[in-house]
């Protein structure tokens, strides 16, 4: 299903606040736990077929942001490597890998034209900042650097019930573009020099791809994500990251009660 295949990204993530007030995620102000080691091989070959989830559900366990959190390092900012390999169908460790996305083996390209390496695709540093607006509306602040220059992204909300992801996707709750659920508030457009910025404020109702959100989103997920997808051809699709092949997952942060 379509939406299995953003939610694998799911191991990505965000920030949170609460009732009027808000915590900030900020990039490099207070040194985070120690994380685990790198995983150096997380696909098995074939398009999109994870070879370590558990793994990689290890590794972000330390970039969750508690709820009295204020700041983090930006060590916590969770870069996406369940969806891109290398031209070996591999997950390459080495910055001047070239990379192609794993549901098709197509090459991820900026839009200069240059195939992106590993080292670009983790370059994106930055912050977001979640705030209840009142019980039933939350605004969400996304201030991005790194990013790939000229490049057209999208971002999503993925929010899961107690306790929260696991490597079966049993407790997700629900899934959509962020913003409006027809998808037409969700994208936005990377400076020349790599910056993006995307500021949206989201009812409670029905997500664009599976379930709805009931009140603030802190009132309403044990845990949620947010999720920011780069499109390779510049192309969006409203409610949908779009068909195989044509975007794939690069960043995120994540918030859970603890």
């Amino acid at each position: 299903m379509r939406f299995t295949r953003i939610l694998l990204v799911s191991a990505a993530a965000l920030v949170a606040g609460c009732n009027g007030t808000h915590y900030t995620y900020n990039a490099g102000t207070v040194a985070g736990p120690t994380p685990p080691p790198p995983i150096v091989r997380v696909y098995s070959a074939g398009p999109g077929v994870i070879h370590d989830l558990p793994g990689f559900l290890h590794q972000i366990q330390y970039a969750i942001v508690g709820e009295h959190d204020t700041s983090v390092s930006d060590s916590r900012l969770v870069h996406i490597p369940l969806f891109i390999e290398d031209a070996a169908q591999t997950s390459s460790a080495d910055p001047g890998s070239a990379l192609f996305e794993s549901r098709l083996h197509q090459p991820i390209t900026a839009p200069d034209g240059h195939v992106i390496t590993l080292g670009e695709f983790n370059a994106a540093a930055g912050t977001a900042k979640v705030t209840c607006l009142n019980h039933t509306t939350t605004k969400f602040e996304l201030n991005l650097t790194g990013l790939i220059p000229n490049g057209v992204y999208t971002a999503w909300l993925v929010t899961f019930n107690p306790a929260g992801i696991d490597n079966k996707l049993s407790n997700l709750k629900g899934l959509g573009a962020l913003g409006s659920s027809d998808g037409t508030q969700n994208r936005f457009v990377a400076s020349d020099r790599g910056e993006g910025t995307l500021t949206v404020t989201m009812p409670e109702g029905r997500l664009s791809v599976l379930g709805k959100l009931d009140d603030c989103v802190f009132e309403h997920a044990f845990e949620f994500h947010v999720v920011c997808a780069y499109h390779i051809g510049g192309a969006t699709y409203g409610p949908d990251l779009g068909p195989a092949g044509v975007a794939v997952e690069q960043l995120g942060f994540m918030f859970r009660h603890r």
